[in-house]
């Protein structure tokens, strides 16, 4: 079925409905960095129960790593897998419920082909989800896409009608149309008020510190894990400046689980070095708010103070941060 939601291309809010039950399930994307920020905005928004049971593959990662994570979504540890057309390849897992095509195709081809492994048990019913924007805006969709999208029919027929299939008589639920009313309220549900938080501004200073922070972290982790690799690898690998300046000025966005990837659009190269930043970041503003504390409280006269200390009242604040 082809099911469609209100939100931007960079909004994974789309996907959310994912998390409720966990359901085996394979999501492809056009492009690998879209998988991996879309990782990084389920992570930070599942239970903690749960967050290890969603990964990311494709083809930038190791083969000892891919085969890491495939196994791990055999046999179940892994429920969510991001994907790009890597995990295409080869892909025999039978149990798994569902697959989603995430964003607007090429062709109708490619994701007859990706949804057309959703369950392969004969025992179980799978589903085959093609995941586009409400208003395709320039997109420019071939007419045998276009019709699958829009069509009102069991989707079954019109891929029989352009495959010359032959017209096999359709089964009541092969696309289970009864529950696109029902899904389509799931996708489409508008993010509450605290997913709209407004960045706060912090103090040059503070924002100098944070920055100091953000370019140490990315030094150490360039000499412990590429410096030996040659000159094909710089610090830029790690995280770029663009990606830097966006980090600081958005750093007041981290939350309690310190998921780097859902402030900033950013892949990490492994997922320890998301998980150290994030770290880092938790503790820098952590600094800083005692740091603002204490000036507080130093700035703070007591009445009877002030009848022995008349240079108390011209206290200034600690610029230092030592």
């Amino acid at each position: 079925m082809a099911m469609r939601h209100r939100y931007p291309e960079t909004s994974y809010w789309a996907l959310k409905f994912l998390l409720v039950d966990v359901t085996k399930t394979i999501v492809y994307f056009q492009i690998r960095n879209k998988g991996q920020w879309a990782l990084g905005y389920l992570q930070r928004e599942a239970p903690p129960d749960i967050r290890d049971k969603i990964a990311a593959y494709h083809s930038v990662k190791t083969e000892k790593k891919k085969k890491q994570v495939m196994e791990a979504f055999r046999t179940g540890h892994v429920r969510i897998l991001l994907s790009t057309k890597a995990a295409g390849m080869g892909c025999d897992i039978a149990d798994i419920i569902r697959f989603i095509q995430c964003g607007l195709p090429d062709n109708l081809s490619k994701p007859v082909q990706r949804i057309g492994r959703a369950s392969w048990n004969p025992n179980l019913q799978g589903h085959g989800i093609l995941l586009i924007r409400q208003y395709l805006g320039k997109s420019n969709p071939n007419k045998d896409l276009l019709k699958y999208i829009e069509t009102k029919e069991y989707c079954r027929a019109i891929l029989n009608l352009k495959f010359d299939n032959k017209q096999i008589k359709v089964e009541e639920n092969c696309c289970d149309l009864r529950s696109v009313d029902n899904l389509e309220a799931s996708v489409n549900k508008h993010p509450p008020r605290a997913a709209r938080r407004r960045v706060k501004l912090l103090p040059e200073n503070d924002l100098r510190y944070i920055k100091g922070q953000i370019l140490d972290w990315r030094l150490d982790i360039f000499n412990s894990s590429f410096a030996n690799r040659g000159a094909i690898y710089t610090v830029d690998h790690v995280m770029d400046m663009k990606q830097v300046d966006g980090l600081e000025n958005k750093c007041t966005l981290i939350d309690e689980r310190g998921s780097v990837p859902s402030i900033i659009e950013w892949e990490p190269l492994r997922q320890k070095h998301s998980l150290a930043l994030g770290k880092i970041l938790l503790d820098a503003m952590e600094y800083l708010n005692k740091r603002i504390t204490l000036e507080h409280s130093k700035n703070t006269i007591d009445p009877a103070d002030s009848k022995t200390s008349g240079s108390s009242s011209n206290a200034q604040p600690n610029d230092s941060y030592g």
